[in-house]
C-alpha cells in the first residue's frame, strides 16, 4: 500500500491521531508485506516525507528490502522453534520410555512381599528422602532404585548409579568427590566427582557397605550439609542429590566390628 499524500486519501483513516495537520498534508504512507513464500506474517509501514513520485519508489523499494531481511530471520526464528519442539517431543518420547521401562509394574512379581515393595516405592517416590535399599544380590536393588528415581520430581534428571565395590580404594575419594587439576600424578585437568555430576537428580550408591570406612565421615557431611569440596580445592560447593544406597551386608554386625559408621547407617536409613 503506497500512499503518496495522506491528507488526500479519503481510506487513509489516522484513527491513532498520531500526526499533525501539517504531518499529513506533507506526508506519504508507505506499507510492505513481511512474506515467507506466499504467507503474510506481518507488514511493515513508514511514514516519509513527499519529495517526489522518485524519491517516493526509493523509499518503497528500502523497506521492501527490510521487509525481505526480517522475513528471513522468522524463517530462522520458526525453524529454531520446530527445531526446538522436536528435541521436546523427543526427550519426552525417552523419558516416557525410561519411566516404562523401570516403572514398578515392570519389576516382576506378583507375591504379597512385591507387591509391597510396589507400594512402598509408591510412598517414598515423591519425596526426596534418603533410601536404604537392602536384600541379597541379584534381587533387583537398582531396579527398585530407577523407579524411585522416575517416580520422583527429579525423574528427568540424571541417575548415576555407582558400584562402591568396584571402585579402587585409592581413587574413591577422587571420583565420589572430584579433584583440582595438580593435586595427585594424573590429575591433569579439574574433574567433578559422581555428586556434582548427579546435582538435582539421584546418585545410586550401591553396595555401600562396601565404602572404606576413611571415606564415610565426609560422605556423611554431604548428606547432612549439601555440599562437597573437591581434593585439592578449599571451596565447597553447593550440591542437590538424592542419595539412594543399597546393599546385602548386615549393618548390624558391620557396625559392631568398626567398618560401618553407625551415625552413617541411620542417615542413609531414612526409609
Amino acid at each position: 500500500m503506497i500512499v503518496p499524500r495522506i491528507s488526500s486519501e479519503p481510506l487513509f483513516l489516522d484513527r491513532t491521531g498520531a500526526r499533525t495537520k501539517d504531518e499529513k498534508s506533507q506526508s506519504s504512507f508507505i506499507c510492505v508485506p513481511i512474506s515467507l513464500q506466499r504467507e503474510v506474517v506481518g507488514t511493515l509501514s513508514a511514514d516519509c516525507p513527499y519529495v517526489d513520485d522518485s524519491r517516493l519508489q526509493t523509499n518503497v523499494s528500502l523497506l521492501t528490502i527490510v521487509a525481505a531481511m526480517i522475513a528471513q530471520n522468522v524463517a530462522t526464528r520458526r525453524r529454531a522453534r520446530e527445531e526446538w519442539a522436536n528435541l521436546v517431543d523427543e526427550n519426552h518420547r525417552l523419558q516416557t520410555e525410561l519411566k516404562d521401562r523401570f516403572h514398578p509394574t515392570n519389576i516382576i512379581g506378583n507375591s504379597r512381599a512385591m507387591a509391597e515393595v510396589g507400594s512402598l516405592i509408591g510412598k517414598v517416590a515423591p519425596s526426596d528422602a534418603t533410601v536404604l535399599l537392602r536384600g541379597e544380590s541379584g534381587t533387583g536393588k537398582e531396579l527398585v532404585a530407577r523407579a524411585i528415581h522416575f517416580g520422583s520430581s527429579s525423574g528427568r534428571r540424571a541417575f548415576i548409579p555407582v558400584n562402591c565395590s568396584a571402585i579402587p580404594r585409592e581413587l574413591a575419594e577422587s571420583l565420589l568427590f572430584g579433584h583440582v587439576k595438580g593435586f595427585f600424578t594424573g590429575a591433569q585437568t579439574d574433574r567433578k566427582g559422581y555428586f556434582e555430576l548427579a546435582h538435582e537428580g539421584t546418585l545410586f550408591l550401591d553396595e555401600i557397605g562396601e565404602l572404606p570406612i576413611e571415606l564415610q565421615p565426609k560422605l556423611l557431611r554431604v548428606l547432612e550439609d549439601g555440599r562437597v569440596a573437591r581434593l585439592g580445592d578449599s571451596v565447597e560447593r553447593k550440591v542437590s542429590v538424592r542419595v539412594i544406597a543399597a546393599s546385602n551386608i548386615d549393618f548390624r554386625d558391620a557396625i559392631a566390628e568398626g567398618r560401618f559408621r553407625e551415625d552413617l547407617y541411620f542417615r542413609l536409613a531414612r526409609f
